[in-house]
């Protein structure tokens, strides 16, 4: 079944696609591939797909609960998001996908919400410092939070500055937080893919050339234990040569990073 491309509309011209995906939306029409325009609250869709429309949605970050409501509001119109809230939330929650690929990623603690988080946080930082962590990374259970001493903490005075700094910006927070293990990596060899029904769809840059051969089985990996429709994941390289997983992204809230947008519709439009 085709797809119909949704993108989120300029909040002053409702009928135009916002100006962070116009070049994809206008790729996409140009090869004429449906392509609809949501309204900020996800209520319309200009022009309306048919009834029994498969959707694919390419827009802003939304919380696992304001997704699941959108996937019902559109269902309830007849259409069909092509990943579920489950798909959904498995690939944009850290803690829903680090099981599956603990080996390949930096090691993680979570710590749930509540009044002492904070105290929490200190002390399984001092306990992994002791265990041989040079320091930990510190975000939501989504992402890294904005602070203007950085997330990298190593020690207790470090965790209350995060926390006092998370207060100060007034960010939202999606629980839990996640404590990771802090690695350096080697400059210049961070790559993002996307993935699309297990077909795998690798950037211009890097396309034409054989896959590392330490980069196989990470990749194998995730193809295999990660049954989202579509997602990201970005790796990166250890300074012993390891390929390492960053992050996994739901697909239709990863930017395009290291294609044009032409190049993008091309790519992903050759596996659906």
């Amino acid at each position: 079944m085709a797809l119909t491309f949704v993108y989120p509309a300029d909040p002053f011209k409702p009928q135009t696609v916002d100006a962070h995906y116009r070049a994809e939306a206008d790729a996409l029409l140009a090869r004429s591939p449906s392509v609809s325009v949501s309204t900020w609250d996800g209520q319309t869709l200009r022009p309306a797909p048919g009834v029994g429309s498969r959707l694919l949605y390419r827009g802003w970050m939304l919380s696992a609960p304001a997704y699941t409501q959108l996937y019902g509001h559109w269902a309830s119109l007849g259409y069909m998001l092509k990943t579920s809230p489950e798909h959904y939330g498995l690939c944009h929650y850290v803690h829903r996908w680090y099981h599956s690929l603990q080996a390949w990623t930096p090691e993680t603690d979570f710590i749930e919400a509540d009044k002492d988080a904070l105290e929490v946080v200190q002390a399984t930082l001092s306990v992994r410092l002791q265990q041989g962590w040079s320091a930990g990374f510190l975000q939501d259970a989504v992402k890294r939070l904005k602070t203007a001493g950085g997330s990298r903490v190593d020690s207790a005075e470090e965790v209350a500055r995060w926390f006092c700094e998370l207060k100060h910006y007034q960010q939202a927070v999606e629980w839990p937080l996640c404590l990771r293990a802090w690695e350096t990596w080697q400059e210049d060899t961070a790559r993002r893919y996307f993935v699309y029904q297990e077909q795998l769809i690798p950037a211009p840059a890097y396309k034409a050339a054989e896959m590392p051969p330490l980069l196989e089985p990470l990749m194998d990996a995730v193809i295999q234990r990660i049954d989202s429709p579509f997602y990201a994941l970005d790796v990166v390289q250890d300074l012993q040569g390891q390929w390492r997983l960053v992050t996994l992204q739901d697909g239709q809230l990863a930017d395009a990073k290291g294609w044009e947008a032409s190049a993008f519709v091309q790519d992903l439009l050759a596996v659906i």
